[in-house]
């Protein structure tokens, strides 16, 4: 049997990293993070963190 780990919005295990680009993510405070090297609007939430593609998302 599979274990589900549930995990709240915001609560982050380690960097997330796409080829050459590297988002570094340090949690300030409880269910809140901040993310560096994100294309977002300040202080909106960030639900999904999908990894970009050149291939595919041109």
């Amino acid at each position: 049997m599979t274990e589900i780990v549930m995990t709240p919005i915001g609560k982050v295990q380690k960097d997330v990293s796409w080829g050459e680009d590297t988002s570094s993510i340090v949690l300030e405070k409880e269910y809140v993070s901040g993310l560096k090297g994100l294309d977002a609007v300040d202080g909106t939430p960030v639900l999904d963190i999908k990894p970009y593609y050149p291939v595919y998302d041109k």
